[in-house]
Parts: structure tokens; C-alpha cells; sequence
């Protein structure tokens, strides 16, 4: 089992694009230190659909 958690963590929650999976996970490895035990977790749950930030989601080449 887990331990219990005694403390509570920043939860960062991010979308982003497939091709940008890698960059981004290995710089929050980096700037978390996620290699040391006891630091945290990141992983990555694929995103179907997104609602509420189309603006966003337009990559700068999309027309319109």
C-alpha cells in the first residue's frame, strides 16, 4: 500500500499537444527532482476532448 500522505502537494494539471508529451515531462522530472525518492509522481492520461478553452488549443499555424 501507499503511505498516507501527511502533507498537501501542488497538483499541476497540464494539456498539451502529443509531440510535446516528452519535453514536457522530462523538464517536470527536472525542475521536481522526481528521480529522488519521496518527491512526487507526474504522468500522462490521453485528453479526447476539451471544452471551454478552444482559443487555446489552436496551434499558431491553424488559419483562423
Amino acid at each position: 500500500m501507499l503511505p498516507l500522505i501527511r502533507e498537501r502537494l501542488p497538483e499541476v494539471l497540464r494539456v498539451a499537444y502529443a509531440d510535446q508529451i516528452e519535453t514536457i515531462l522530462r523538464e517536470i522530472v527536472r525542475a521536481a527532482d522526481l528521480n529522488d525518492t519521496g518527491r512526487g509522481i507526474a504522468f500522462v492520461v490521453p485528453v479526447d476532448r476539451v471544452v471551454g478553452v478552444a482559443h487555446f488549443m489552436k496551434r499558431v499555424s491553424d488559419p483562423g
